[in-house]
C-alpha cells in the first residue's frame, strides 16, 4: 500500500530572510549566483563595496534556500554551502531559512532537482516574455508533499547510495572509453605510419555554400568543441541577430576545424 504524506504549503518550511547590511564602500564582498538546473549555488566574485550598485545587500549562510526570481523557472536554486557563508547578493535572489524541524535541507535539496521543483516554479512565476519573475507568495502558499523526518532521512540515504553507485558506473564507463580511444589511436597511427603527407588542399579543399539570410528566418548553429572532441548544437539565431555576418551551409560528412587550414593535416595524422 503505498504512502500517502500531508500536503505542506512551503511557507511552513521556509522563512524568507531579511539580513540586510550597509555596503561599505571600502571593503570587500564575496558574491553568490545560482546556476540552472540544479547545478548549485557557486561564488560569483569577490568586489569591493564602491563596484556594488545598491548601499544594501543581503547576506547568506550555510543551509539556506536560495533562488533566482527570473531563473527559478530554469531549475536556479539550491542550498548555501559552508564556504559561502556571510557572501552578499541582490534583492533577485530571495534567501530562505529552514524549518529543520519539519524537512531536512538535503530533503529539500533533492526535491528542489526534480521536475515537480522546477514546475512548481514556473507556476508561481509571471510576467511578459524575457520579464518572467517569481512571485514569492505565490510559491510559499504551493502544496508540496511532506513526509516526516524519518522517513526524509531514510529516502536521503536511499537516493545517495544509488547516487554513489551511479557516479561508480560513469566513472568505469569513462575509464573504458579511454582505453578504447588510445587503442584505436595506437591502431590508426600504426596504420599511417609510412603514409605521405598531402596538402589539405589537395585531400580537403575548403567548400563555402554561402546563404542568403532573412530577417524573419531562423539560423541553427553548430560549435566545434576543442581537442576533438567533437561538434554541438548552439542556440538558433534570428536573421536580425545575424546581421551582417556570413553563414555558410554544412552537410553531412563535412570536415570541420576552427584551426588554420594548414594545421589540419598534421592534427589527423599524428593526434
Amino acid at each position: 500500500m503505498s504512502k500517502v504524506w500531508p500536503m505542506v504549503p512551503l511557507g511552513d518550511i521556509l522563512t524568507k530572510s531579511n539580513e540586510w547590511i550597509d555596503i561599505n564602500p571600502e571593503k570587500q564582498y564575496r558574491q553568490v549566483t545560482v546556476r540552472l538546473w540544479g547545478k548549485g549555488v557557486v561564488l560569483r566574485g569577490v568586489v569591493s563595496g564602491v563596484e556594488i550598485a545598491s548601499s544594501k545587500r543581503l547576506v547568506v549562510k550555510p543551509q539556506q534556500f536560495i533562488l533566482s526570481r527570473i531563473d527559478a523557472r530554469n531549475g536556479a536554486f539550491g542550498l548555501i554551502p559552508d564556504s559561502l557563508d556571510g557572501a552578499v547578493v541582490s534583492s533577485d535572489f530571495p534567501v530562505f531559512t529552514i524549518n529543520t524541524l519539519r524537512i531536512l535541507p538535503k530533503f529539500l535539496d533533492w526535491m528542489s532537482k526534480t521536475h515537480f521543483f522546477v514546475d512548481l516554479c514556473k507556476a508561481a512565476s509571471e510576467g511578459t516574455t524575457n520579464r518572467v519573475r517569481l512571485k514569492e507568495e505565490r510559491f510559499l502558499t504551493t502544496k508540496i508533499s511532506l513526509p516526516s523526518l524519518s522517513e526524509q532521512y531514510r529516502i536521503i540515504v536511499r537516493i545517495e547510495e544509488l547516487t554513489s553507485k551511479i557516479e561508480k558506473a560513469k566513472t568505469i564507463n569513462r575509464l573504458i572509453e579511454n582505453e578504447l580511444r588510445h587503442t584505436l589511436l595506437s591502431i590508426f597511427s600504426k596504420l599511417i605510419d609510412k603514409a605521405e603527407f598531402q596538402l589539405m588542399k589537395k585531400v580537403g579543399p575548403i567548400t563555402r555554400r554561402p546563404i542568403e539570410i532573412t530577417i524573419d528566418s531562423k539560423y541553427p548553429e553548430l560549435g566545434i568543441r576543442s581537442f576533438g572532441k567533437g561538434t554541438f548544437h548552439k542556440p538558433e539565431l534570428s536573421g536580425l541577430e545575424v546581421g551582417t555576418k556570413r553563414l555558410y551551409k554544412i552537410e553531412t560528412g563535412d570536415f570541420l576545424d576552427a584551426k588554420p587550414f594548414f594545421d589540419i593535416i598534421r592534427w589527423l595524422l599524428i593526434i
